[in-house]
């Protein structure tokens, strides 16, 4: 889960880092740009791509806190 996530975050940072001088805002962002991030994450279109990210981000945490423990403040949250 690691591994998969790590590239994905790479390659949209390096493509938005590439294209972007500024902060990313995707109702701003051209057709290419939102059309370009969709393709690097192998999903069809922007909307399946932030709900992907969600998804990703909520596994990632969950594998930290598997490996490492959960912190205080997670535990506190999930209560």
């Amino acid at each position: 889960m690691l591994r998969p996530a790590v590239r994905l975050y790479d390659d949209l940072t390096q493509i938005l880092r590439l294209c972007l001088s500024g902060p990313f805002d995707p109702s701003a962002a051209s057709s290419g740009l939102i059309g370009l991030l969709a393709r690097a994450a192998d999903v069809p279109d922007f909307a399946t791509l932030d709900a992907f990210l969600g998804e990703t981000q909520t596994k990632v945490r969950a594998s930290f806190n598997r490996i490492l423990g959960a912190r205080s403040d997670d535990v506190r949250a999930s209560r």
